[in-house]
């Protein structure tokens, strides 16, 4: 969609097969890459770290011991 118009319609694989029209360049450039460690650094850095790791370790600890 672009300016509530259909810019282009084919098939997924086409879509994201370079070259890009300009709008659909912009478009896929948005998409954010994930990053697997963002999450910790994220809760590190608000200083809660500590308490994701002691959750984490207390549900590891509860699966070895009930047997999952």
């Amino acid at each position: 969609m672009q300016n509530c118009r259909v810019a282009k319609k084919c098939p997924k694989a086409e879509m994201f097969r370079p070259p890009h029209e300009p709008y659909a360049a912009l478009l896929l450039s948005s998409v954010p890459e994930m990053d697997p460690d963002g999450l910790t650094r994220l809760l590190g850095e608000r200083g809660v770290g500590a308490v994701v790791r002691m959750a984490r370790d207390l549900a590891a600890s509860w699966i070895v011991s009930s047997g999952l």
